[in-house]
Order: C-alpha cells, then structure tokens, then sequence
C-alpha cells in the first residue's frame, strides 16, 4: 500500500502561536416537493420517475424532503436507486399510523451523513426530524457541523378541526425541539397546509416564546395566502386547473402558499456553520403570473425551460420550494513553528493491517501525547497515551478491532504539540 506522509509543525508551549488554516464552504441547496401519491396505481414510476427526473435535473438538490409517497418502502428505495442514483442516501421508512402517504429525506451522501432520525409526532403523518452531520475535510472531532432537517405534512383542508390538528402538529415539533435544550440549525419544511400567518400552526413556531423552537420565514412574507393575488409569486399550488388529469390532484389554479422551508435563528445568523443565502428561496416554476390559473397558462412561463414547466405540470398539484444555504466548516487550529523549528511527524495513511503507524521526530523526544481516533460522525473510537522514544521511532497502535471507513485521527500534548487530520481504514 502506498503511504502518505503528513508534515505537522510543533513547538513547546511558551513558543507557540496559532493560526488558521483555510476553512471548507460548500453551497448546499435543500429542496422540498410534494410529489402527488407518488407510487400508488394512478401515480406508478413510468409516469412520474422521467418527469421528477426532469425537475431533479433542472434544480440540482443536494437534500430533497418529500411529501406524498404512497405507502410502501419500495416506493422511496425507488426514488432513491432509479431517479437519484449513485451517491444519495435516505432515511429509514416510517409509517406508524400505517397512513396511505408519508414522508422521506434524501441527500447527497458525499456531503452529508446521517447522525439520527426520529418521528417526533404521528397524530397523522409522520413529523421525522434527520439530524445530519457535514462531512467536512479539515474539522476535528466534535466540531462537526450538524443540520437537523424535520420533513412535515400536516393536516390539509379549511375547518376549524383542521386548524386545530396542525396547531397541534407543530406544537409538537416546538415541544421537540425545546426538549433539545439547545439552539441549533434546525430547518423544517413541507406541505403545511397553511392558508395565512394567523394560524396557530405557524405561530406556534414563528412567535415560539422559547428561543429553542422559534423559527423564521427565510422570505419574510407573512399575510392571508390564500387566493390573495399579491402572493402570487410565491404560491404553489395548484398547478392546474384542469380536471381530467386522472392522478387524484386538485384543481383551481395557483392561488395558495403550502409549501415552506422555516428555519431557525442559528441558520439566520450563521452561528453554528450553516447560513440561508438571502434571496435564494425559490419556488420552483412559479413567474407570478398564473395567479389562479394553470402553470401551462398563457402568458408563457419562461421561469424554467418548456420541459421543466411541463414535468412540474404533469408531476404534482404543488410546486417544489429551494433555498441555498452556506455551509462553513472551520479549520483545526494548528501549532506554526517558531525560530526556524520544524517538527516532522509521519502518518502511514491508510493504515496497515490494523495497525496505526505514527513515526515521531525525535527532537520530540519525551513528549507524553494523547492519540485518538474518531468517527466521522464524532464518537471516541479509540483513545491512548504514548510517550514518545527518544529515538523517535515508529510507535504502532493496535486497531484491528475498527471497521473499515474513514476516521479523524488526533495527536496532542500538553505542550501544545497538535495534529489534526483524517485516515482510512482499509
């Protein structure tokens, strides 16, 4: 196997100084779709896979929440292997109150990795919450970035039962994220059903009294909604006004907002590595135009080109809804040598018949060093101190009991000797 060798500067303590290296940013788009009974007898894969793969295609997400999936497991592994392909993965598929719709989350799994997941109301359809971890290059453990995304369909309809049932739909994604007892990058997306900012339902997370599960309107356009020509540029449904479609969709013609993306004051504010990019969010196919009319409508709609118009048409009675966010991984901080002193460490990268192989230089002799191996997802793997030689000699760490993948390996002393990198297992 080939070695990679690592150079790592180090001083003593009353030496050193820091600096920081160059940080890691990827641009992350985050769609969310109704996909209209996506799988069930009217709705089957040789209709809808070309058309979503069409809109994929156009919009070019690296995580896609989705509504309205028939109820069957085959019917997300589906959308998973033959519309989205190599490098996504998903959540598990969860269905308690054995609903004939339910929810899933995909994402781009060179990106992001899947820390947990879990339903946290099924008064109908699941409410799921994934808490997915950033699979940056150059953080070290426990300074992982985390983006807990929560995919919702609440109750639909007009009625003051219904108001009530999505009041208590969010409530409970309020109590959720209370419970966390933290602030952190939450985003919480899909079908609300809402007809105007009045609802209990929004207020619940818009005007949360506890800071842990107040949540912004990235777009910040509250009033009545529904049918309300002013909106028309961010309403998204119905797409059609046609009656004979024949995929059990509604009529009437864009004339409500349904579909949102809500996110938190940390996402707002860039605190924990995550930020909305101001003016990003989109609703897709939507030029303000087709105020209570169909999508396919004259004047023509040139938000998207004539095919995508046409899959958005034909797809589903809702509009899918984009944002981008900033996501911003920090550099490790890391010791610069001082006075010309230049200490080299070398790392055998992957590591060799479960063996870590670390040669230390030996003008490091005697310095005591704790090394450690970390998930990708931050769990202490292994953890060990090592006094190094005064010939500095390679020192071998037995790990033959790891799976194989990729681990954060960090070697630090209490002299402010540090390095900071990733490793494969093989």
């Amino acid at each position: 196997m080939t070695s990679i060798l690592f150079r790592v500067s180090a001083a003593l303590l009353l030496l050193v100084t820091t600096i920081k290296a160059g940080a890691q940013t990827d641009t992350v788009r985050v769609m969310v779709y109704n996909l209209l009974n996506y799988g069930n007898n009217a709705n089957p894969y040789a209709s809808k896979d070309p058309r979503l793969t069409t809109i994929l295609q156009h919009v070019q997400p690296d995580i896609l929440g989705v509504n309205e999936v028939a109820n069957n497991a085959a019917h997300t592994q589906n959308i998973l292997t033959n519309v989205l392909g190599t490098g996504w993965s998903k959540g598990t598929f969860i269905n308690t109150n054995n609903e004939v719709q339910t929810n899933m989350l995909f994402w781009k799994s060179n990106i992001f990795g899947l820390k947990s997941e879990q339903s946290i109301c099924s008064n109908l359809r699941d409410i799921i919450a994934y808490k997915l971890y950033y699979k940056d290059t150059i953080t070290v453990p426990h300074d992982t970035v985390y983006l807990t995304v929560i995919v919702a369909h609440l109750k639909a309809s007009q009625g003051s039962q219904e108001e009530a049932d999505r009041a208590a739909e969010t409530q409970a994604v309020a109590s959720y994220l209370n419970s966390l007892g933290e602030q952190g990058n939450y985003l919480f997306m899909g079908d609300l059903n809402l007809y105007t900012d009045t609802e209990q339902a929004y207020q619940n997370l818009i005007n949360s009294p506890n800071p842990f599960s107040k949540l912004y309107d990235p777009i910040n356009k509250p009033g009545a909604w529904h049918d309300d020509g002013t909106f028309a540029d961010i309403h998204t449904q119905s797409t059609r006004t046609e009656a004979n479609m024949g995929d059990g969709g509604v009529t009437g013609g864009l004339d409500d907002r349904f579909d949102f993306q809500l996110v938190s004051g940390y996402i707002m504010n860039n605190t924990k590595g995550v930020r909305y990019i101001p003016n990003t969010y989109t609703t897709v196919g939507q030029d303000g135009l087709h105020f209570n009319d169909s999508l396919t409508a004259a004047p023509t709609n040139n938000s998207a080109p004539p095919n995508v118009i046409q899959a958005l048409f034909r797809m589903s009675d809702h509009l899918p809804v984009y944002a981008d966010y900033r996501v911003h991984a920090s550099s490790p901080v890391s010791a610069a040598t001082i006075a010309g002193i230049d200490y080299t460490t070398t790392v055998v990268n992957p590591m060799q018949n479960g063996d870590l192989n670390v040669v230390f230089d030996s003008r490091l002799a005697g310095e005591r060093v704790q090394v450690s191996l970390y998930s990708i997802d931050g769990r202490t793997m292994y953890t060990t101190h090592h006094t190094i030689s005064p010939s500095g000699a390679a020192a071998l760490f037995h790990v033959d009991y790891l799976s194989t993948g990729m681990y954060f390996l960090r070697i630090q002393s209490a002299t402010g000797y540090t390095y900071s990198g990733k490793i494969l297992n093989n």
